[in-house]
């Protein structure tokens, strides 16, 4: 089976309980740089290119002011695994 049959067959169940949490841990991982609400745009889901993987994915928003640096939150899938960023 294809990765594009795979992925657009799945379920995505509870996308908006991961949104909640990834917005709250995104607001607390940021705290003290900057005001998230305020800069935060263009959220995307990275899928993983191996099958073995297809439960991990990130969201990935990037910030208004820094056009090549982004929040990554990982996932498996509706748990949340941990945030970091870079550029």
């Amino acid at each position: 089976m294809s990765w594009r049959r795979r992925w657009c067959g799945r379920s995505w169940r509870g996308l908006g309980q991961v949104l909640e949490i990834a917005e709250g841990r995104l607001t607390e991982y940021a705290a003290g740089d900057v005001a998230v609400a305020e800069v935060a745009c263009r959220p995307k889901l990275w899928l993983p290119a191996e099958v073995e993987n297809e439960r991990e994915w990130a969201l990935v928003v990037e910030r208004r002011d820094w056009p090549d640096f982004g929040w990554h939150l990982e996932f498996h899938g509706v748990e949340f695994r941990e945030i970091w960023a870079g550029d």
